[in-house]
């Protein structure tokens, strides 16, 4: 089996990563995660609260349409109509919020969550939107019988993890990739020998001795 002789630039790239790549990584990561967190800072934040509801005739079945009846028209008119009769009349983002209904399979519990940029607005919305949905679910479905089972939550600040990840990622690649270019590039222009063994660790070269040069001034 014949064995393959690595020649003298992969010599020279595997010497440069063996003696670079811990500052090489150790930078990047800290530059992916500052970059990551600073990200989190400045990207505008938003706030959920959520609020349990129950179906009390154990009729799970119907819990499935509730979540067509949350995106209706006569939902979301009624809770306009709510938003402004409340001390949030005169909100300048009343109107930014998002609503969703989610549930287990075959369970007649289900949970209202709302979502915006301030947190006591995303708590009153849950609570309204709680309200709101018992009292006029009747008239878009026959068969509801609800009651809420928690009201809306203290809001929380919605952290992206997936893309808090990936930013802190692409950023550690990027500054790895252009570290290891710049270093590696002034490492082979810089054409300086830096102890004796290094021609042999390189070109595969026996080393043969030192060589001393006088220099002398002619007269």
């Amino acid at each position: 089996m014949m064995k393959r002789t690595l020649d003298w630039r992969e010599v020279l790239i595997i010497n440069f990563f063996k003696k670079n790549g811990l500052i090489i990584l150790l930078v990047g990561l800290i530059f992916g995660v500052g970059v990551a967190f600073g990200y989190d800072k400045l990207n505008s934040a938003t706030y959920e609260s959520s609020g349990q509801l129950v179906q009390n005739d154990n009729n799970s079945g119907i819990v499935s349409s509730y979540k067509q009846f949350l995106a209706s028209n006569l939902f979301s008119t009624n809770l306009k109509k709510k938003i402004n009769q409340s001390t949030w009349k005169d909100y300048d983002k009343k109107n930014t919020y998002s609503l969703a209904l989610t549930y287990d399979y075959n369970s007649p519990f289900f949970v209202i969550k709302a979502t915006s940029s301030n947190a006591k607005y995303s708590q009153y919305l849950t609570n309204t939107a709680q309200n709101v949905f018992i009292g006029s679910v009747g008239n878009y479905l026959a068969g509801s019988n609800i009651s809420i089972v928690s009201h809306g939550s203290k809001a929380t600040k919605v952290i992206s993890m997936t893309r808090l990840v990936s930013v802190g990622v692409l950023v550690f690649l990027i500054v790895c990739i252009l570290m290891s270019a710049i270093l590696l590039r002034h490492t082979v222009r810089s054409g300086v020998i830096k102890n004796e063994n290094e021609i042999s660790d390189i070109f595969g070269l026996k080393n043969l001795g030192l060589v001393g040069l006088n220099m002398t001034k002619k007269e």
